[in-house]
């Protein structure tokens, strides 16, 4: 991978679910044009980005049924998924991930409510 893969992958997952770094990262694997004219593709793409949502305790293993139904063509962003945020397979168990399912999931902030009142404070509003 080059400087710019690792510096996209770097990012963490819930910035990367957002509109224009999900843009960023599919411009550096050379999908943009694919993913604004292929509903299948983009629609493969979001089912990755959406493990952010998973109980974090199902994260691997939706991960793992995700890339066995996702073709050859997905490997360089499921690569850069797996080693930044699920943690590369080793044996049967795995390598630390650059950012912990913990640091990034997104799941017990929806259960909560916490999210919105996020973007609430964003915007000037409290309520």
């Amino acid at each position: 991978m080059n400087g710019s893969i690792n510096e996209i992958c770097l990012l963490s997952l819930n910035q990367t679910q957002q509109h224009g770094q999900t843009q960023i990262l599919l411009q550096t694997y050379g999908f943009k044009q694919r993913y604004k004219t292929d509903i299948v593709f983009a629609d493969n793409i979001h089912k990755i980005l959406a493990s952010a949502f998973l109980e974090p305790n199902q994260v691997i293993n939706g991960f793992e049924l995700l890339c066995s139904d996702l073709g050859d063509e997905y490997q360089e962003v499921l690569d850069c998924i797996e080693d930044n945020y699920i943690g590369r397979a080793r044996g049967w168990s795995r390598r630390p991930a650059t950012f912990p399912i913990h640091f990034w999931n997104m799941a017990v902030h929806v259960k909560n409510n916490m999210y919105r009142k996020t973007i609430r404070l964003k915007h000037g509003t409290e309520s």
